[in-house]
């Protein structure tokens, strides 16, 4: 178990938070996630993220978004398959210049990969303030595992998400 004074956090937006909540969990260091929204004031539209908490005993913040990339279309500035529109756009998160170094250099390297057809949009920002969704949001998949998996499928991401596994 690690120690909770230790633990870090991060956010991640990837488009429906419910897919991306229901996969991080299954990231060996992710000690809780939330899903939640990215409360900027300066934006008229909330942008769906989740709240990762991680050991950084057991993942580094630049592994774990590694892994975060693989969970949603960083190419697509429109939203995330079926789900459009700014609330579903892509973002990653930093707290100090060394993890927004760490972010740059991440694109960097995906844009260099080939893994891509098209250059990476994901958005680089500092971390807003974190708003939870209520509690029917969190733990979805858990709580309604049939529309969950209805959703997750007919929105094109399990697809994608179980290409990028090839990759």
């Amino acid at each position: 178990m690690s120690d909770s004074s230790e633990n870090k956090k991060t956010l991640l937006a990837g488009g429906c938070f419910w897919c991306i909540e229901a996969a991080v969990r299954n990231i060996p260091g992710v000690v809780e996630v939330f899903s939640g929204y990215a409360d900027r004031n300066d934006m008229p539209e909330r942008r769906e993220v989740v709240e990762i908490e991680y050991d950084p005993h057991q993942i580094s913040f630049a592994d774990l978004i590694r892994a975060g990339f693989k969970l949603f279309d960083p190419t697509d500035a429109g939203g995330q398959f079926h789900d459009r529109g700014y609330g579903y756009t892509t973002a990653v998160y930093y707290q100090d210049e060394e993890e927004k170094k760490i972010l740059e250099a991440i694109v960097l390297s995906l844009n260099n990969s080939g893994t891509y057809d098209s250059p990476i949009v994901t958005s680089i920002e500092v971390m807003p303030p974190f708003d939870p969704a209520p509690e029917y949001h969190q733990k979805y998949k858990e709580k309604n595992p049939d529309h969950y998996k209805g959703y997750y499928r007919a929105s094109g991401r399990e697809a994608y998400v179980e290409g990028m596994k090839e990759k």
